[in-house]
């Protein structure tokens, strides 16, 4: 009616005012499509540079769980960093030197030593005395084992030795390790037999948003332990305890877990028993062992990727 009215009055006024409605439309489309071309210049932007540069932040984790049979030996490699997690057996020290010295590793920043059974700390004396080690973490408890004795008369009197009773934290350049040792030792001790085993440090290892659980050779009653207590275990990949041996609480644990990916150290001759392998595949965890090969796996913080043999294939 407003245009009808103005037409009448004058249509060169309204010849004119339609013009310049059109170039008004005109502009805002422009305006607009501009805003559109430079949100998505911003998001390309993004994803090309800032995004890469946060999704590279970490660098990439390497653990390498070597097949030194039914023993433990776990080499973490980090940017410039070199970890240990156990030692496996003296008989194993060659392999795990020729690994070493492959990767071209003078220096081992930390080694952590879960408990003292020979199968986890027998190459322990020589990777001290090869090496540059300079942190090594072990379990605050006495052992009856040989292997415990030959370990302490060697780390007497080191200042980079810590033994662990309260949980410990310690981080290289983004990479986080939470040491854990059993919150009530005491009560482990009702199990002599099993009792080195359950003294096991746990090792939370953190980079980005990813987790990995090192669960050493805890058995039943450490195992009880955990889940009666607040401790949060929830992890991306756990080193499973005891060389593949199923628990009783297996179950449960593995759900409090909650793990994509699962690791067994263990050898051709003992392989990991049936009914841990059946709930792996109920539970939808793709497990990798040693028994045959290295089980390498990757972690930029963001995901992991873990390669060798699998047996939930």
């Amino acid at each position: 009616m407003n245009s009808i009215l103005l037409y009448s009055i004058s249509p060169s006024i309204y010849t004119r005012c339609m013009k310049q409605s059109g170039k008004s439309k005109n502009l805002t489309k422009k305006i607009f499509l501009f805003a559109a071309a430079a949100g998505l210049i911003a998001i390309l932007l993004y994803i090309l540079f800032w995004g890469k540069s946060s999704r590279d932040a970490y660098g990439t984790l390497t653990v390498t769980n070597l097949d030194v049979g039914k023993a433990d030996c776990a080499v973490l490699m980090y940017m410039d960093h070199t970890g240990i997690i156990d030692a496996g057996t003296e008989e194993a020290y060659p392999v795990i030197d020729s690994f070493l010295k492959d990767h071209h590793v003078e220096k081992i920043d930390y080694m952590i030593l879960t408990h003292y059974d020979r199968d986890h700390i027998g190459s322990a004396v020589s990777l001290i005395d090869d090496y540059d080690i300079r942190k090594i973490y072990i379990p605050d408890y006495v052992s009856e084992k040989k292997h415990y004795r030959e370990l302490m008369d060697r780390v007497e009197g080191l200042e980079n030795v810590t033994l662990v009773n309260t949980e410990v934290s310690d981080s290289f350049d983004g990479l986080y390790l939470d040491i854990i040792p059993a919150a009530f030792p005491e009560k482990l001790t009702e199990d002599e037999e099993d009792y080195d085993n359950n003294m096991s440090l746990l090792c939370m290892m953190r980079l980005g948003s990813k987790k990995l659980f090192f669960t050493g050779d805890i058995e039943k009653d450490r195992i009880a332990e955990i889940l009666d207590s607040s401790l949060d275990i929830d992890a991306d990949w756990i080193k499973l305890p005891h060389h593949g041996t199923h628990e009783k609480k297996m179950k449960k644990f593995l759900k409090r877990v909650s793990p994509e990916y699962s690791v067994i150290s263990t050898s051709e001759e003992e392989p990991p028993e049936e009914e841990l392998l059946s709930l792996l595949d109920e539970l939808r965890i793709k497990n990798f062992d040693t028994v045959k090969e290295n089980v390498v796996t990757e972690c930029d913080g963001h995901y992991i990727k873990v390669t060798g043999s699998s047996s939930t294939d």
